[in-house]
């Protein structure tokens, strides 16, 4: 358990700053906001600013932002313009009129942030760069997209390579740079979510995928895509399917037996435990001996099928796993002491687990929270865990555990690995500098795993930082066996991401959620995980930050001679720390004032762009 502490003792709780998804709805001045800071600065109060709106899709949002800035720019016009020049101007405003009706706009498929993108692989110009096409002058165009393809406006017109030509050109067709700079939209990164039919209305707790084509989907919902549905449904691939008259409970688990489906759970006010679907109709059973049984998980070994869980008797609540004979349900060595979340298999040999400490209805033989089967009676496996496991995973050869994160007061694990014939859990390696860490919403935990293109993924509350572009998010994360690092792949809203599966060749995630990244999701969502930085920019600054996680200084070391400009966003791309350049190969930012939390380091050198994760402790 000794490699479990040190990862205790980095425990630490990071607020999310998140897109504002489209889809969501918000004030339309910060719907604006989130396209162009610079409406905080040039009509912060725009008309209708305060009207709560939400948007289709991002194009939606932006042709609106231009739209607003056109208007605007239309009426508001520069002092002294010459004839030509108004001219000029109003010819290239009602160009950019046309674009934003056309609604196609560059992809950022570079960076992990938003960002400008002026010419993107498809040859698809941003809104500043189309107006120069237009105006007959796409060799400057094609100048910036060669030399500094992702810079602010004002970044180029700070940039002696660029800056009297686009100087020149913005006069000569009436406009100022800072009207340049306020056309100019940010661009998110490429995100490949979808809501997976509309979604529920409500949260997503277990989902099985039987192998032949159908997802089935349990939880609190009484809707499924504009479907009434009870409590489960059956997703086909396009549409969803009523299963009957649904179940009438609280799902915790589902498993395939042969042609059935079984559900546990806690179902006809207590009556029963274990909900059956034949493909026709339900029917309910009773697992655990005793009333009110509760199951919360079910569990396949060898073909043989064990259940977890819990009911009352007269001499208090017995925690029991049981075994289906063939006939009749019978327990598994003695109950434990508490309540009995998971169940696996390690080294041949049935594994529980849960926030039990002791063998025995009453305690007796310590078994700190993780027991193995030995000869019918269960003892602890391995040197035992610290606190409560909510989730077990068995991956070639190796028992993963998910339970509590350290949050300053329980002892905490978050993840747990025991490799074969192994005698003590260690916590991952992390040898690429992932972390895995509290979430804003308390208590933090990992609370599941599911399987996708071969990799292991787990789910909870919790947030994740990685190395490398596009590794931070939270509430579901990618398992990287041969370092044991964590790979976050969206950042989630909602409070907790229940189950992840693998579904016609896309991840799928349910749980309490709004959205993943600026998708918006109605409690599951679907991705096949193609989203953000496909072409990472690499080149040979060998940008190198430390500490990281860092609290008071952030120390920046590369290895060009060049200058290096360098400014921190935070994850929705907003500037936290202004831009500036420095020379000499290192450099020291004060981070200070940032709230915790995670962010990048822009660095710019001659025109390349390349974003760095670090975290604010």
């Amino acid at each position: 358990m000794k490699g479990l502490l040190l990862l205790a003792l980095t425990g630490t709780s990071l607020p999310l700053f998140a897109q504002l998804a489209p889809q969501q709805d918000a004030p339309l001045a910060r719907h604006l906001l989130e396209v162009n800071t610079q409406w905080a600065v040039r009509d912060p109060t725009p008309d209708g600013g305060e009207r709560t709106v939400h948007f289709k899709n991002e194009a939606q949002r932006i042709a609106a932002h231009l739209h607003r800035v056109r208007a605007y720019l239309y009426v508001h016009t520069p002092e002294g313009l010459s004839a030509d020049q108004m001219q000029h101007r109003r010819r290239l405003l009602d160009d950019l009129e046309h674009y934003a009706d056309r609604g196609l706009f560059p992809s950022n498929d570079v960076l992990p942030f938003r960002n400008p993108v002026f010419i993107d692989p498809h040859r698809t110009a941003c809104a500043v760069g189309q107006l120069m096409i237009e105006s007959g002058d796409a060799a400057l165009a094609e100048r910036i997209h060669n030399g500094n393809n992702l810079a602010y406006v004002s970044e180029l017109t700070a940039d002696p390579r660029y800056a009297p030509d686009i100087i020149n050109w913005a006069s000569h067709h009436g406009f100022t740079v800072d009207e340049l700079a306020w056309i100019q939209p940010g661009y998110p990164p490429q995100t490949f979510w979808s809501d997976m039919g509309g979604g529920m209305d409500s949260t997503v707790t277990c989902m099985v995928n039987d192998g032949q084509g159908n997802l089935y989907l349990a939880g609190r919902f009484g809707d499924a895509g504009g479907t009434v549905v009870n409590g489960i449904v059956r997703w086909s691939g396009g549409q969803y399917l009523t299963m009957g008259t649904g179940i009438n409970g609280d799902p915790k688990d589902m498993v395939i037996v042969g042609q059935d489906l079984l559900v546990a759970g806690h179902f006809q006010g207590g009556l029963s435990d274990l909900a059956r679907w034949n493909g026709w109709g339900w029917s309910y059973e009773t697992v655990e001996w005793g009333m009110d049984p509760h199951l919360n998980d079910l569990f396949v070994m060898n073909g043989e099928l064990y259940a977890a869980g819990d009911a009352s008797g007269f001499a208090g609540i017995t925690y029991q796993v049981m075994h289906w004979n063939g006939s009749s349900w019978e327990p598994v060595g003695d109950p434990l002491n508490n309540a009995i979340h998971a169940l696996s298999i390690h080294d041949g040999r049935l594994v529980a687990a849960g926030a039990f400490t002791e063998i025995g209805q009453f305690g007796g033989t310590p078994c700190m929270h993780v027991a193995e089967l030995v000869n019918g009676q269960w003892q602890q496996l391995a040197d035992g865990l610290p606190d409560e496991v909510f989730a077990l995973h068995e991956r070639n050869g190796t028992l993963l555990a998910g339970g509590m994160l350290f949050d300053g007061t329980d002892p905490g694990f978050g993840l747990a690995l025991l490799p074969a014939s192994a005698s003590q859990w260690n916590a991952p390696q992390y040898q690429n500098g992932s972390i895995l860490t509290n979430a804003t919403a308390t208590p933090s935990a990992v609370l599941g795993f599911g399987e996708h293109a071969g990799e292991v993924f787990l789910c909870g509350t919790f947030e994740v930082y990685g190395p490398g572009l596009n590794d931070s998010g939270n509430h579901v994360a990618r398992f990287v066996d041969a370092t044991e690092d964590v790979q976050g792949i969206a950042w989630i809203g909602g409070d907790v991401v229940n189950a992840t599966t693998s579904y016609g060749g896309q991840i799928v995630i349910g749980g309490s959620i709004s959205y993943a990244n600026s998708t918006l999701l109605n409690n599951v969502g679907t991705s096949d995980l193609l989203l953000g930085i496909d072409r990472p920019i690499t080149w040979n600054t060998d940008i190198r930050l430390a500490p990281n996680p860092a609290t008071d200084l952030l120390g920046v070391e590369w290895s060009t001679p060049d200058a290096v400009r360098l400014e921190v966003v935070d994850a929705g791309g907003r500037t936290v720390i202004a831009p500036r350049t420095s020379t000499g190969g290192r450099d020291r930012l004060d981070v200070r004032d940032l709230e915790p939390g995670a962010y990048w380091l822009r660095s710019t050198v001659d025109g390349r762009v390349t974003a760095t994760p670090f975290v604010r402790r």
